[in-house]
């Protein structure tokens, strides 16, 4: 995004993780579009992609240990695991309604939300563009939401998908099709982590393709009507 941009993204104060913005104060009656305490905006399934998983296993840190115990978890458990990444599996999707459950339904909670801990994302470290995108509250109201969720989150999703493939293709691999990795799956997502990691925005626009290079160009229109906001 530095890259891109030409600087780094403008802060989201209003919405702070480690203090729950959307759960009660202490003495504040409980209102219907607060979340639930247990899950709060924790009730999606994010999409961890092949190049994540391979920093995430690489990643030996010892405050990534708890929150790599969990992707561990998924990966032996298998479900919703592809040479793409580690999915939704279809039972939860069926599930999923952003519109009615999300931040209420305990069955939809992220199996990386680390409940110990206070409700911390375990793999934060390395999240996904819906988690890192996705703010409860915008400090420059409309305009910065658009930012975010009009701009940012739909270039960085599409990106994410995107290189993914290109790197699952790079090794030989596809959707569905492990080739040479079949069992191999830790193998492969360690490969593709070094076949991303390098690349320069401007490699992945030639890589990605007129559908990255639009929504870069959005973004960066959007950015522009955010720094037009009085200071």
């Amino acid at each position: 995004m530095d890259e891109l941009l030409g600087e780094e993204p403008p802060p989201e104060t209003s919405a702070t993780c480690d203090n729950c913005a959307m759960l009660p104060k202490p003495g504040e009656a409980r209102l219907p579009t607060h979340y639930n305490a247990r899950t709060k905006c924790c009730t999606y399934l994010p999409m961890l992609h092949n190049f994540l998983l391979g920093k995430i296993l690489a990643d030996e840190s010892a405050e990534f240990k708890k929150g790599k115990a969990t992707v561990v978890k998924r990966l032996e458990d298998g479900d919703g695991l592809t040479p793409l990444g580690l999915y939704a599996p279809a039972e939860y999707l069926e599930r999923y309604d952003p519109g009615v459950k999300f931040g209420h339904d305990l069955t939809l909670r992220c199996p990386h939300y680390l409940e110990e801990e206070g409700g911390l994302c375990g793999v934060w470290l390395h999240r996904e563009s819906t988690c890192s995108t996705w703010f409860c509250k915008h400090s420059t109201g409309d305009l910065g939401r658009d930012f975010w969720r009009e701009g940012v989150g739909p270039l960085l999703r599409t990106t994410e998908l995107s290189l993914a493939s290109w790197a699952a293709v790079q090794l030989d691999a596809g959707p569905s099709d492990w080739g040479p990795w079949q069992g191999k799956p830790r193998q492969l997502f360690a490969e593709c982590s070094k076949l991303v990691e390098p690349l320069t925005w401007t490699q992945i626009e030639e890589i990605c393709g007129d559908e990255v290079k639009a929504a870069a160009r959005r973004t960066k229109a959007l950015l522009v009507r955010l720094q037009a906001l009085p200071t």
